[in-house]
């Protein structure tokens, strides 16, 4: 097997022997990767591979921390997303800012280098901060999202003065908007009493657009004391569409709302069009004393479904102040169409003690009505009633493949020669339903020396890639790895991990969405099976009206297709009928059901089963009007008799030609997820 290193500049490398020891330590971190297979609930890859390269390798004063990861399905890449100080593109060690880098899904190889993605306040000033990154991919688009809190200069804003900002990122790393964009609107401008924190955001696949959603103090409540969630509905541009709304609501508004309403995690339901905001809080009596997870529902356009916001968790005894939570995390089930939502907290169940942090999670349907059992425990960090190990900041995935989801955590064990506060990564795959798939977590980083708690590793993410059937967690760690400081220095980890014992016949239509002109007679649509090709499987297609109907637009389209043992690729074709009327573009909805194997298992991709085939009316894109060819004889008169087009249909011509320029098709794609 032969590689070949994408021809990138290594950054930050001062000498000749620096970049070889790099490119050394890439080329192992590759030749793992690649070599790797999913073999049951192991890790993909035979150790954490470095992301970021932040300063000059052995230079502790440099660092990246925070990470954030998106999976980009079109390009089968991800983007990965830190904060660090540099000593690049202008800026210094005292200022930090948010970076990325875009790998390979299959090979981990560089896609695009280490680049820089905000700018706040001037290059150099270290007293503007950045913190809380988080990034969000757009299918339609194919180019990201990414969110933070900082400080910056523009306008009246003043150091101190916390807001949210974004940027839009291109599929290629290229930075698309001149100058970061302004989110949230706390308060007064060029005061500091009123800021924003903690961003989280999603993409609605529906309506092409995000939602962000933030933990703030605003004006509008008459005090800074009490914080409360806000959301800021951004088109796919990242224009503001309307304004920051309140999310943390409540019988009793904003006064006897949720005080310290805290750290928001959202999730996108395209199923129902709707959002899953949950965050920590403290609700009216009798929980004003105690943390708890609350969650709201929004529709599409980000309105407040619920009255009241509905408390899911429940630690410890109410109205005890012992016993909260802190850090939830939620993804959206596009099988079951439910929700599930994690969180660290101390309760009191299972011999659990005050100050023993754990993950806990809870089920909720599609309603946000709690499913199962009741707040289930999902780490195990060192021996129970035992305060001293502790697990932290969850993360959850859910694959569209096994409907199972992947949690991730930081926590320190005892386990082997672990040490108290040496913390590493660990994650634990799930049913559906929240049982166990395997009866131990596993331990995904290895940061230094076992045994050393100054080497450790923080802040994990996950993401899911639906082409592989895997994931990929990010975290930042301090490791001591050459060429990297003895001491050991923070940079970006990754780490594969497969989501399934088996790999499976996953049979899903080759795109998200399919097109073609009406006057071709017929469109070929392609079906693809990835994973397991030994077995021999087949699976039903059919056709349903959209806007297009049959028998008058096109022909239905029914039957099976059959894969032998190797194949991975078929195709069946949907007659459509061409006619002279102006109509505008149709649809028809195309589904696969009744996936069957011979032996083994197949599964359908349940993001990618059910699309949407567009006609284009040729008559339109051929921009054929009754006379545009000399046909005088159709052709309106100009009432002076010469038979040509008149004003009128030179009008009609030019506006049809112009709707077809700039049409917009919207299509739904039935059980996305991002």
């Amino acid at each position: 097997m032969s590689f070949k290193l994408i021809n990138q500049p290594l950054l930050n490398s001062r000498n000749a022997v620096e970049r070889l020891m790099l490119a050394t330590t890439l080329c192992i971190g590759l030749l793992c990767f690649v070599l790797s297979q999913p073999v049951g609930a192991t890790p993909v890859g035979a150790d954490d591979f470095r992301i970021s390269s932040t300063g000059p390798d052995g230079d502790t004063d440099y660092g990246a921390t925070s990470s954030d990861v998106a999976y980009n399905a079109t390009n089968n890449e991800y983007l990965i997303i830190w904060l660090s100080n540099d000593d690049v593109l202008g800026i210094n060690r005292a200022e930090t800012e948010v970076f990325g880098k875009i790998i390979n899904a299959d090979t981990a190889a560089v896609v695009v280098d280490d680049f820089r993605i905000s700018t706040m306040g001037p290059d150099g000033d270290g007293l503007f901060s950045v913190t809380n990154p988080v990034v969000a991919w757009n299918a339609t688009d194919n180019e990201y999202a990414v969110v933070w809190q900082g400080e910056d200069d523009v306008g009246t804003l003043v150091q101190d003065e916390i807001e949210i900002f974004a940027q839009r990122i291109a599929d290629d790393g290229t930075v698309l908007l001149a100058n970061d964009l302004r989110v949230s609107d706390m308060g007064t401008d060029g005061l500091t009493t009123f800021n924003a924190f903690s961003p989280a955001i999603a993409w609605n696949s529906q309506s092409n657009e995000y939602l962000v959603v933030w933990s703030g103090y605003d004006v509008s409540n008459g005090s800074s004391i009490l914080r409360n969630i806000f959301s800021q509905r951004l088109a796919a541009n990242l224009s503001e569409l309307g304004t920051d709304s309140l999310v943390s609501v409540s019988t009793g508004g904003f006064v006897d709302g949720f005080i310290d309403a805290k750290a928001p995690a959202i999730a996108y339901n395209a199923t129902d069009n709707e959002y899953l905001v949950a965050w920590q809080g403290r609700g009216s009596l009798p929980l004003i004393t105690e943390l708890e997870i609350f969650v709201q529902r929004l529709n599409g356009a980000g309105v407040v479904l619920e009255a009241n916001d509905i408390r899911i968790s429940d630690m410890g005894p109410n109205n005890d102040s012992l016993y909260g939570v802190v850090n939830p995390a939620v993804a959206w089930n596009a099988t079951d169409n439910e929700y599930f939502v994690v969180w660290t907290g101390e309760d009191n169940i299972d011999g659990l003690v005050n100050n023993e942090f754990e993950v806990f999670g809870q089920r909720l349907d599609a309603n946000a009505v709690e499913l199962g059992a009741n707040d289930i425990r999902l780490s195990h960090m060192g021996p129970d009633t035992n305060t001293t190990f502790v697990a932290r900041n969850p993360d959850i995935s859910w694959s569209s493949v096994d409907n199972q989801y992947f949690l991730v955590w930081h926590g320190d064990d005892n386990s082997g020669e672990l040490v108290a506060q040496e913390f590493e990564i660990y994650g634990r795959r799930l049913n559906a339903d929240g049982s166990f798939i395997e009866a131990d977590q596993v331990r995904l980083s290895s940061m230094g020396d076992d045994g050393i708690a100054s080497m450790d590793a923080s802040r994990a993410a996950v993401a899911y890639n639906s082409t592989q059937n895997q994931y990929l967690t990010v975290w930042d760690g301090r490791d001591n790895t050459p060429p990297l400081a003895a001491t050991g220095e923070l940079e970006i980890f990754a780490q594969g991990f497969a989501s399934s014992v088996f790999n499976p016949a996953i049979l899903r239509f080759s795109a998200a969405q399919y097109s073609g002109e009406e006057n071709t007679g017929s469109i070929i649509i392609n079906v693809n099976r990835i994973g397991d090709t030994t077995n021999a499987v087949s699976v039903d297609y059919a056709s349903s009206d959209g806007s297009a109907n049959a028998p008058v637009d096109y022909t239905v389209a029914s039957g099976s297709l059959s894969f032998a043992i190797g194949e991975t690729s078929k195709n069946f074709t949907v007659t459509v009928n061409t006619d002279d009327a102006i109509e505008g573009d149709e649809t028809v909805l195309l589904a696969l059901s009744a996936p069957v194997a011979t032996s083994g298992v197949v599964n359908l991709d349940a993001t990618q089963s059910d699309v949407v085939l567009t006609i284009v009316d040729s008559t339109l894109a051929d921009d054929v009007l009754p006379g545009d060819t000399g046909d005088t004889d159709n052709a309106p008169s100009s009432g002076g008799g010469g038979g040509g087009l008149s004003v009128l249909w030179l009008l009609l011509l030019i506006t049809l030609k112009r709707l077809r320029s700039f049409q917009i098709q919207t299509t739904v794609k039935i059980g996305s997820m991002n």
